[in-house]
């Protein structure tokens, strides 16, 4: 009897739900030709640090967890503003029509702070891969943004290494003269 009476009742309201069925499809249909058009654009990093040795089978989990912390905090370097502010100047996009818009040109901050929240860097599971993904309207643009951070990233973490290098050289260099008039 319950099941007979639900049945009677939906029979009954069938127009309503009907109208409800397509009001919501009317939305939906709105909804997807009102939106903006996105392109994703992805760039993959590779990172390889050499083959290391295990000494003791204690430090496998140790050396496992480090790494993928170490991973983590790459994969977060990769959207650094530092990064992004080489983007932005080497595409010179502060004058690109995507920012623009016609108007006055924006400031790099702006245009920074734009790329940045379209640039997200994940770390692929299980892996030494690092996603680099560009949301945008301009597919061409958000390829060569991806592209762009990648090759930003690999310079900006070249420099820095070796600037750590030149300054090791220097202080070696100045103690090896301070000894020689210490021992004169």
């Amino acid at each position: 009897p319950l099941n007979r009476e639900l049945w009677q009742a939906f029979v009954d309201k069938a127009w309503l739900i009907a109208c409800i069925m397509v009001a919501a499809a009317a939305v939906g249909v709105w909804v997807g030709v009102r939106s903006p058009v996105v392109y994703q654009s992805k760039a993959v990093i590779e990172l390889d640090f050499g083959e290391k040795k295990v000494l003791a089978i204690d430090d496998v989990d140790k050396r496992e967890k480090g790494g993928v912390d170490l991973l983590n905090t790459i994969a977060n370097n990769v959207r650094a503003s530092g990064v992004i502010r080489r983007v932005v100047a080497e595409n010179k996009l502060t004058q690109h029509k995507y920012f623009t818009d016609g108007t006055n040109a924006p400031t790099e901050l702006q245009v920074t702070a734009s790329v940045s929240g379209a640039v997200v860097a994940r770390l692929r599971r299980m892996t030494r891969l690092i996603d680099v993904e560009v949301e945008m309207g301009d597919p061409a643009l958000a390829q060569a943004i991806a592209q762009s951070v990648v090759e930003q990233y690999i310079k900006l973490s070249n420099e820095d290494r070796a600037g750590v290098g030149t300054n090791t050289v220097q202080f070696l260099m100045g103690e090896e003269t301070r000894l020689k008039e210490s021992l004169l």
